[in-house]
């Protein structure tokens, strides 16, 4: 049945109810990135220790030392490239796993825990693969034209000297364009995603059938899910800007913990705005017309982990008859 219930708050409850999704996710990007910028550290921490860069870090934050440290990384030996190519395979990996054990814990209401999140990530894998491949094209075809005037603009501009303030205020009715239609496309893979989840609650593993659903349940309620979603996304960003912003103004004073913290809590609230995000399109699809799905109208019942086979009782309860014998 369709209903115009509220989304934002109730969407946040049903994120921090499920608090071990972010939990987990969270301390899976964190050893990630750890492991990935283990040899990078070691290599700006030798740059710093033996140069006299390290000295404008003692009286204020320079710009140029990122540039020198740029530079100093990338002499031999240098991984680093190597390690942001399969440090990114391996996060889009990771995400591929848990994004739909995420989802499938908000559309049954089950526990998210980490075999299950594992589980059923890998259920809907190579689905969820084959809409990121499609959402790949989309985003080309729609945002690419619309980066390529936004540059043209900036350059236009660059070539008629205009700089500093009033570039940037000429330009950002284009960015913020940019980011809307972004926020548009995403918002409605997302649905997507979510209506694959409950297609594959119904026994029905075809893609394809969750592209018409999710269109008509972003349509029949467009503008709350769209605001709610694109605020979200900007306070996220927010979030991230604010805490590197306080981070770089900590660069010149002693250790290093408090900006790990500052740069981790930021990481950490734009993870759960994008929660959040999930939680609020898990209840527009319930909210969302049924007969959109093409399907039985039976409520969706979770599929559970398949458990071990059981072992044959020892010893055997089966009786064996005894070998005929032939009487000679």
């Amino acid at each position: 049945m369709e209903t115009n219930r509220p989304l934002l708050l109730p969407g946040l409850q049903m994120a921090l109810r499920h608090w071990r999704a972010i939990a987990w996710t969270y301390a899976l990007q964190l050893l990630l990135t750890i492991l990935f910028t283990f040899g990078v550290h070691h290599q700006i921490a030798a740059l710093l220790s033996q140069s006299l860069v390290s000295a404008r870090l003692t009286s204020g934050f320079d710009v140029a030392l990122l540039a020198d440290v740029s530079r100093g990384i990338r002499q031999p030996p240098y991984a680093g490239q190597q390690q942001w190519y399969l440090s990114s395979i391996v996060f889009a990996v990771i995400n591929f796993i848990l994004t739909p054990g995420v989802l499938y814990a908000y559309v049954t209401g089950e526990r998210a825990c980490l075999h299950r999140l594992q589980y059923q990530g890998f259920r809907y894998f190579w689905r969820f693969v084959r809409i990121a491949l499609v959402a790949v094209v989309i985003f080309a075809a729609v945002l690419g034209p619309l980066g390529a005037l936004r540059s043209f603009l900036s350059d236009r501009l660059d070539t008629a000297g205009v700089l500093g303030k009033p570039h940037f205020l000429a330009v950002l009715p284009m960015t913020l364009l940019l980011l809307l239609f972004a926020c548009l496309l995403r918002l409605y893979f997302d649905l997507v995603e979510v209506y694959t989840i409950r297609l594959g609650l119904n026994n029905e593993h075809r893609v394809y059938k969750a592209y018409a659903p999710a269109w008509n349940a972003l349509r029949s309620r467009f503008t709350a899910p769209y605001l709610a979603f694109s605020l979200l996304t900007f306070t996220g960003v927010a979030c991230i800007a604010a805490a590197a912003w306080l981070a770089i103004h900590r660069l010149a004073a002693p250790g290093s913990l408090g900006i790990f913290l500052l740069l981790q809590s930021g990481i950490l609230l734009d993870l759960v705005t994008r929660f959040w995000q999930r939680a609020l399109e898990v209840r527009l699809a319930e909210d969302a017309p049924e007969n959109d799905l093409g399907l039985n109208q039976d409520p969706l019942t979770p599929v559970p982990i398949s458990p071990w086979p059981r072992p044959y009782p020892f010893p055997s309860t089966q009786t064996h008859p005894e070998p005929e014998t032939s009487e000679s």
